[in-house]
């Protein structure tokens, strides 16, 4: 049997924006993975209006509705306010879990994703419609017959792994020891499929974060979990420690929420940023290995116009490993790569590193 290629999230964006309009392109992939949140990305990057549809709630009467067009004495149809196509202009639409819809709402649903209308209601022209599903092996009720399959663009999507998903983490305010946390633990973001049955024996999961099928429970580690999770860290000052750790477990599971919270005692050890801005030369620099890597997405989100070179003179006494994580995550950063790249202690830094930041120039 001939296995599909995967694809990254970041590629399956690319393909929606680049022929979506053109060719209804189904992304599929593990729960949690990113695929829904992609919809509102592509509408903002485009311009467009966006309509989420949540296709496993839908009834057929929430399609729409017809009425009496006396005058041509016929019956037309008026599609639901939600699908967006009464407002004429260019819409995203993301039909999401598809493949969960009951199947008269399929059926209605599949000219939509195919050719753009609802009944007689056509989208305009540049408009997108994509549509996302579950694999059928992750056991959560998604199917499609064959005959929709053989019209549509089926990509399986992969999971982001730990340094993808911290790239869009740094951009997105995740808390930094949750990307410690996932950077020294990069298998937190292992999938399912990489096991065989023979390494699943019924009892222990091989993977005691991760989601299994035939191990179901009721938190794991998923890229939406652990966004969930960062907001939780971020407000952990105004909670005891064993209501975030009681919260940790409730959307990461019992194993990945006792290994955040060793990293979050290993944080307290550090130096106050207020300090090391102060004085970067004099501060503190710690030993411990993961303190080191708290620090140093710590100090991606910090870096700011102000603190920029305060902040590179303090990561210049770090190990050389550490300076190049620091250094080349930062570059990938959009709003912190003008900053860096205009800061001259950042740019001495560089020089002397070229063989670690290959792209600055």
């Amino acid at each position: 049997m001939i296995e599909m290629q995967t694809v990254s999230l970041a590629e399956a964006k690319r393909s929606v924006l680049e022929f979506g309009a053109e060719v209804p392109t189904f992304l599929c992939g593990e729960p949690g993975i990113g695929k829904t949140a992609m919809g509102k990305e592509v509408a903002t990057e485009l311009g467009y209006e966006y309509a989420p549809i949540d296709c496993a709630t839908l009834e057929l009467g929430d399609l729409g509705t017809p009425h009496q067009n006396k005058d041509a004495g016929c019956t037309e149809f008026l599609p639901n306010a939600r699908f967006g196509i009464h407002k004429g202009k260019d819409v995203v639409m993301l039909l999401d879990e598809l493949t969960k819809s009951p199947r008269p709402v399929m059926n209605m649903l599949m000219p939509t994703f195919n050719d753009r209308r609802l009944y007689d209601k056509h989208l305009s022209d540049p408009s997108i419609v994509f549509a996302t599903g579950n694999m059928s092996g992750d056991g959560v009720g998604d199917n499609m017959p064959p005959h929709f399959i053989s019209r549509i663009n089926w990509l399986n999507v992969r999971k982001p792994n730990a340094e993808e998903w911290c790239d869009w983490g740094r951009s997105n305010n995740q808390h930094p020891t949750l990307m410690a946390w996932v950077m020294k633990n990069p298998h937190c973001l292992q999938s399912y499929t990489d096991f065989s049955d023979k390494d699943i024996n019924g009892k222990a999961p091989p993977n005691p974060y991760i989601f299994f099928p035939q191990l179901p429970k009721r938190s794991f580690v998923a890229p939406r979990s652990l966004a969930r999770a960062s907001i939780i860290m971020h407000k952990r000052d105004r909670l005891p420690e064993h209501l975030i750790h009681a919260n940790l477990m409730g959307v990461l599971g019992a194993s990945a929420a006792a290994d955040i919270q060793a990293y979050s005692t290993v944080e307290k050890e550090l130096e106050d940023w207020a300090v090391i801005e102060r004085d970067p030369n004099g501060s503190k620099v710690p030993d411990n290995p993961i303190a080191v890597c708290i620090l140093v997405q710590q100090a991606m989100m910090r870096a700011g116009k102000d603190s920029l070179t305060a902040i590179v003179k303090y990561m210049k006494r770090l190990p050389r490993e550490s300076q190049a994580l620091f250094g080349t995550n930062l570059y990938k950063i959009k709003d912190k790569r003008d900053i860096a790249i205009r800061n001259t202690e950042f740019a001495k830094w560089a020089v002397e590193n070229h063989w670690m930041l290959p792209d600055v120039k």
